[in-house]
């Protein structure tokens, strides 16, 4: 059986030479093809000057497939009618970001031709450490008005705390159009038929606690499902218990510190007290929550997507993550960076623009990707929020409290040993005080590999 931590040192040497070498030869030919594309809402034109070194042409690769995105294609549509940039959508159907960084590696090595791509905070630093993005400082300094105004219309802490770690030398690599906070989804009905009170905005671990319990009705019905993932699974966990994983700078991990047992014990014993299932298998948490087998899950926004696809969702609702020392969350962003080896980066940025627009924002910033959109004037607003589930405004309320999703350099080989530490932890295969201090022993070494 191969070693899982063999393939990891073998992306990171992927990544070292082969990415790198893509970006000095430059993209090559597309090998798919252009999706049929699907009629879309008139709005104002988005002004664009061609010139001679434009292709008028953009490829732009989005994690998912074209069944389940036709919102994405819409827009993609609407984008090239109204700037006359023809627009191919490089849908990359797999299920986690770290296998969509590894897809996008082996495209742009083979010398697919990808101008854009929807990046997520795990892969900012990844990517631009590797020269493979091109700098947008130009670019902003031209369009200097229209991004002032972005920004002033996002979460102040958030373009703190984005500026802090996603410039790299000195440099802008990324606009952040969206972004993700961790709450709990969970079903009113199954609340109401469990004679259970719906939480409220300040509850608490025990408060969680004795939902979960209440309602666990073996051996089909469960509390709370846990995902093996750092997004929504460990780091909301240890930031509600006031512990960290990595140090602020992002230099070295701290993840082996008391609230973080504590919290990595609190979540082992709801496997253990079977109010949540084993990790690793088949549970579909989106399908069991919708149909009341499942009383609560941690997500962003995203799975409204589903939803919405599959025709329920309207006995569900949104609260922040129960507190155990204070309220917690990790954020994650969303950006569209342009790729160095793209002959079509004056097309790129045009739709680096239109991302941030308010049409895009307003309309197809959720159903794209699942992210919230960053201009706080529509996430906050009515109009928007009166489409989502009750409860969707704590995302941006999170904000406030919410600390960046681990993004650093190394990202596939630190996120995967999180990850399988966090499994272990769950399966009760390794006590949460040995499986972190390993884990700190490990990603410390890591941290300092270019």
């Amino acid at each position: 059986m191969d070693n899982p931590m063999d393939k990891k040192v073998s992306r990171r040497s992927l990544l070292g030479g082969g990415l790198k070498a893509a970006a000095a030869l430059g993209a090559g030919s597309a090998l798919l093809p252009i999706l049929e594309q699907r009629a879309s809402a008139q709005n104002k034109a988005w002004s664009f000057v061609s010139d001679t070194k434009s292709t008028g042409k953009l490829t732009v690769a989005i994690l998912g497939n074209a069944a389940s995105n036709t919102v994405a294609l819409k827009a993609f549509k609407q984008f090239q009618t109204q700037t006359g940039i023809i627009t191919t959508p490089l849908f990359i159907n797999v299920a986690t970001w770290v296998d969509f960084f590894e897809q996008i590696e082996t495209r742009l090595i083979a010398g697919v031709a990808i101008d854009t791509m929807n990046l997520a905070t795990e892969g900012f630093r990844l990517f631009a450490s590797k020269g493979v993005l091109a700098p947008l400082d130009t670019y902003i300094a031209g369009d200097k008005a229209t991004i002032d105004a972005f920004y002033a219309d996002m979460n102040q802490r958030t373009l703190s705390q984005f500026r802090q770690h996603a410039q790299i030398d000195g440099h802008t690599y990324f606009i952040p159009w969206g972004y993700n906070t961790m709450g709990i989804w969970y079903n009113r009905k199954t609340f109401k038929n469990g004679n259970v009170s719906e939480p409220s905005p300040d509850w608490t671990w025990d408060d969680f606690l004795a939902a979960a319990t209440a309602l666990t009705k073996a051996p089909d019905n469960w509390g709370m499902n846990l995902t093996i993932d750092v997004f929504q699974g460990i780091e909301p966990w240890i930031f509600t218990n006031g512990g960290q994983v990595l140090n602020n700078a992002w230099t070295s991990c701290v993840i082996d510190n008391p609230a973080a047992v504590e919290a990595c014990a609190f979540a082992r014993s709801l496997v253990a007290k079977k109010l949540a299932p084993s990790p690793g298998g088949t549970f579909n948490q989106f399908s069991s929550l919708g149909q009341g087998n499942l009383a609560m899950m941690g997500a962003g926004i995203w799975p409204w997507n589903y939803y919405v696809e599959n025709g329920g969702g309207s006995d569900l609702a949104i609260v922040p993550w129960p507190k155990k020392v204070q309220q917690g969350s990790p954020v994650g962003l969303a950006s569209f960076p342009i790729l160095e080896g793209s002959k079509s980066k004056d097309e790129a940025w045009e739709f680096v623009k239109y991302s941030i627009s308010e049409s895009f924002q307003a309309n197809e910033a959720v159903p794209i990707e699942g992210g919230m959109p960053m201009r706080a004037s529509i996430a906050k607003s009515q109009s928007f929020l009166k489409t989502l589930p009750p409860g969707a405004e704590y995302f941006t309320a999170a904000l406030e409290y919410a600390n960046p999703v681990v993004g650093v350099t190394n990202a596939s080989a630190v996120e995967g040993d999180i990850d399988t530490t966090w499994q272990q932890n769950l399966a009760g295969s390794v006590s949460p005080s040995a499986g972190l201090a390993h884990l700190q022993s490990k990603l410390n070494g890591e941290l300092n590999v270019s």
